[in-house]
């Protein structure tokens, strides 16, 4: 038997920054397998971190988890 071929190209994104988090949301699901690489498993958005210096924010406000941003 022959397998169905996945005519979707594949990525490989490092880092899950700003610019590793942007590339990997704008490819394309259904062209793009996107594979996501971090040591991190949170976005942590730090321009705000004056607020979570002054305590209007915590520390679980300025997280994405990668992993449920990118299903």
């Amino acid at each position: 038997m022959k397998r169905a071929i996945d005519k979707r190209k594949r990525a490989l994104v490092l880092g899950g920054g700003f610019t590793g988090l942007a590339a990997a949301l704008e490819l394309r699901p259904g062209r793009h397998d996107v594979m996501l690489i971090d040591h991190r498993r949170w976005f942590e958005f730090l321009p705000n971190i004056h607020e979570l210096l002054s305590g209007v924010k915590t520390p679980e406000l300025l997280r994405l988890p990668l992993d449920r941003n990118l299903c």
